[in-house]
């Protein structure tokens, strides 16, 4: 019941992520109209009613010519001497090398430590700083630092678009200036000149406070109209620069000459909005001998006008020849290509170094945009000196006089941290609903899994009420019920394994191991369950003794579980294969099985947290999906690795664990040694209860005996006369002949030499060793034998047998 709490309150912290973090991505949208120091508090009161904090402290960078912006808020009635107070605790913070790293400060406000975590604003730059501190020990967590990051990539975002707007608008500004301490007549006319705005005529024709329509008449000689007619339907047509030289009327009467050019602004779909031009009075420049030579420079001097304009703009901006060729680039689109002007103008897209697949794609486009007469738009990746970023750009037509287009032109923005949020909400939107949906799935199992031991369990419990006078029925029914609360221990076990390992409070208990105690500690526990299901289980063990620097216990619980999926997803009457094989410095385990097999989609996803091989009611065996998780961290523990492998559903699964051996030239030479003297023991195992007895035999077996298995005295007596075992184990409380009587008449046999018979039992007083003794028992061991006892005693055994 306590791990389903703490899944719940799990799943539940995560939809609270979840929440707030749909919450921090709409936030910019309240932050309209809100100078910087409103959406630093904005920002610090989200944060501090989402992650619970104590005090959250936010200073950034304003405009160039402004001072930085701060807010401090608290949990608390702030005031100015709390604000003093958290200014003082973070100062050390403040120019730290690793503020990215959480640390701690003393508590400003109280008594105490507060964890704090460090963020800083800023997209390529360090534009700001934000403070966040709580209590809390564990704070940041992961979902904390995603919170923190978003937080503030967002207010970096709306203050980068601020600072832009009031980049902009000081450039407007600086325009009007200019506009106004120019010579020049600067005019806007609607889309079809039929109407002129607000204009200061200067000395050059009238001016005009309101919009008027007649200014043709009231400003241009009645000679002059057609010319000017026809010159303007020309670039209308073209959607072409209006250029003429003509005459006006001057203020005073008289007739003056300009130069007028005006230019198109177009809207998106490349229609003519508005005409934004300028006219200058050439009166004196057709009069005199320097008009050309004055012409030449007052065009010059629109043309850096116009590149000025263009080269304040961080995004870039250009044109095209319809054969593919740069015409013009300004100067942020050549320092991202990280060429001069002259080595750029007159090149292809190739020569200045764009991948052949980009190059084509680009070459395709001028086609279309020459074709359609229409706009394209797009988003590419690129390599340029800003390294890899992901560009949005748009091409569009340049109209000539005939109507055609004559080139093509366009501007490019860099949408790489925007594309990288974007992202980055996705694939964490993915991930929360992936880990919300196998909770779910798991609080469901692990429902089912704990319900199914309780049913038999009460109906036991009945049963011990109605069958109390009958020892049979009793027994029977507690051997159930202890079956079933084995069962839900089993479960409890495992999900404190695994919680123990992820939170790294799980200690291994190292020492060097032979691999076949593991390997027979495993098969003994599983036995049962193999034998329940009549599966045939075949061990092979390796080709020489492996030792392993292990956890006994740990290590076997890796090939137990792997066993037990063996048995559990295998049909009835199924064959299991354990084998273990020695190469170089490396043992490789295998446990293999011909059950029901694995969807080779499944095999990448097969030992994450909650997964399960097969679903399906008919073939549920129990478990909760993580078993197969706890057997990679243990086995990565352990410096191994596990792999799986299936050829698909019904073909059977293979599980292959490597390990790391030791060397260990003790237990070589030992081994070297016993084989010159025949290290195989032949040993009878007497024991009534059959599990016991048949797994120890399998143990001794996997350590290189030829063994014997009996399960009563008088079995073990006619197994003794037959087999002839060097060794006997046997137990002493059995039905029929007891081991101590057992072991009388098997000293009366004819022996060419007598075995060495060991007594093992639950009794393990004085007397009862003792009496062991009389009977004729070599040695004694009290139940559970330890293994390592057990296999020094056979080795001293091994040694003295005679060649």
């Amino acid at each position: 019941m306590e791990s389903a709490n703490d899944a719940d309150v799990e799943n539940r912290r995560l939809r609270r992520t979840m929440r707030d973090l749909v919450a921090l991505s709409a936030l910019p949208a309240t932050w309209t109209g809100l100078s910087e120091e409103e959406i630093a508090r904005s920002l610090a009161d989200a944060l501090l009613g989402m992650l619970s904090l104590d005090f959250v402290y936010v200073r950034f960078a304003g405009p160039a010519d402004q001072s930085e912006f701060e807010a401090i808020r608290t949990k608390h009635a702030a005031d100015d001497a709390h604000a003093a107070a958290i200014r003082a605790a973070i100062a050390p913070l403040l120019h730290r090398d690793d503020a990215e790293s959480p640390t701690s400060i003393p508590d400003p406000l109280g008594s105490g430590r507060l964890h704090v975590a460090i963020t800083r604003f800023g997209i390529g730059e360090d534009t700001g700083l934000l403070i966040t501190a709580s209590p809390n020990a564990e704070f940041p967590i992961e979902s904390d630092r995603h919170l923190l990051d978003i937080g503030a990539n967002q207010t970096t975002i709306v203050l980068g678009r601020k600072n832009t707007e009031a980049a902009l608008k000081a450039r407007e500004e600086r325009y009007r200036v200019l506009v106004t301490a120019t010579s020049d007549v600067v005019y806007l006319m609607n889309a079809d000149w039929s109407e002129m705005q607000p204009l200061d005529g200067r000395d050059l024709v009238a001016s005009n406070s309101e919009p008027i329509r007649d200014w043709l008449q009231k400003n241009i000689p009645a000679s002059e109209h057609d010319l000017v007619r026809e010159t303007f339907k020309k670039a209308f047509a073209g959607r072409k620069t209006f250029e003429l030289e003509h005459r006006v009327n001057r203020p005073d009467g008289s007739i003056g000459w300009t130069f007028s050019r005006a230019v198109p602004i177009l809207d998106a779909a490349g229609q003519i909005v508005e005409w934004f031009g300028t006219a200058r009075d050439i009166t004196h420049e057709r009069q005199g001998k320097g008009e050309l030579a004055r012409v030449i420079a007052d065009s010059e001097r629109q043309r850096r006008l116009y590149e000025t304009i263009l080269s304040g703009t961080p995004d870039f901006v250009y044109v095209f020849s319809l054969d593919y060729l740069v015409l013009y680039a300004n100067e942020a689109l050549l320092t991202m290509w990280g060429r001069s002007i002259a080595d750029s103008i007159g090149k292809t897209f190739s020569e200045i170094g764009y991948e052949p697949w980009h190059a084509d794609m680009h070459c395709r486009e001028i086609d279309q945009v020459r074709e359609t007469k229409q706009p394209i738009r797009g988003e590419v990746p690129f390599n340029g000196t800003h390294g890899r970023r992901i560009y949005d750009y748009i091409f569009i037509p340049v109209f000539g006089a005939d109507g055609e287009v004559e080139a093509v032109a366009g501007t490019t923005r860099d949408v790489t941290e925007r594309k990288n949020m974007e992202d980055e909400l996705r694939h964490l939107a993915a991930t929360l609903s992936d880990a919300d949906h196998r909770k779910d799935e798991f609080l469901a199992t692990l429902a089912h899994e704990l319900r199914n031991p309780l049913a038999p369990i009460r109906n036991g419990l009945q049963l011990l009420k109605l069958t109390k006078d009958d020892p049979v029925s009793t027994e029977e029914s507690r051997a159930m019920m202890e079956r079933q609360v084995d069962q839900m221990v089993r479960l409890v076990d495992d999900l404190m394994d695994i919680s123990r390992i992820s939170r790294g409070k799980i200690e291994l208990r190292r020492e060097r191991v032979p691999l076949v105690d593991v390997l027979a500690s495993a098969v003994e526990t599983s036995r049962p369950l193999i034998e329940e299901m009549g599966h045939e289980l075949t061990v092979t063990p390796p080709s020489r003794p492996v030792v392993v620097h292990a956890d006994l216990t740990r290590l076997a619980q890796v090939f137990l579980n792997l066993l037990n999926n063996a048995a559990k997803y295998s049909d009835r009457g199924g064959r299991i294969w354990l084998k273990a094989e020695s190469r170089a410095s490396e043992v490789i385990v295998s446990v293999k099985d011909a059950g029901i097999g694995i969807d080779p989609a499944q095999l990448p996803r097969i030992f994450e947290m909650f997964s399960q091989v097969d679903h399906s009611l008919e073939k549920s065996q129990g478990g909760l999906g993580i078993g197969l998780t706890l057997v990679r961290r243990l086995v990565e523990m352990h410096g191994g690795s596990v792999e799986a492998r299936s050829e698909g559903p019904g073909r059977g699964s293979e599980f292959i664990v490597r390990l790391p051996v030791v060397e260990d030239s003790s237990l070589k030479q030992s081994v070297k040694n016993d084989a010159t003297k025949n290290s195989s023991l032949r040993i009878l195992v007497v024991d009534d209860n059959r599990d016991g007895a048949n797994s120890l035999s399998l143990m001794l077996k996997l350590m290189g005996n030829e063994t014997r298995t009996a399960y009563d005295g008088e079995e073990a007596v006619s197994a003794a006369a037959m087999f002839r075992p060097e060794v006997i184990l046997m137990d002493i409380g059995m039905p029929k002949l007891n081991g101590n009587e057992a072991c009388r008449r098997i000293r009366e046999l004819n022996w060419e030499r007598q075995p060495f018979m060991i007594a093992q039992t639950g009794w393990g007083q004085d007397g009862d060793r003792q009496r062991t003794q009389d009977a004729g028992f070599d040695h004694h061991l009290v139940k559970p034998v330890e293994i390592a006892a057990l296999t020094k005693l056979l080795a001293g055994l091994k040694a003295a047998k005679p060649i």
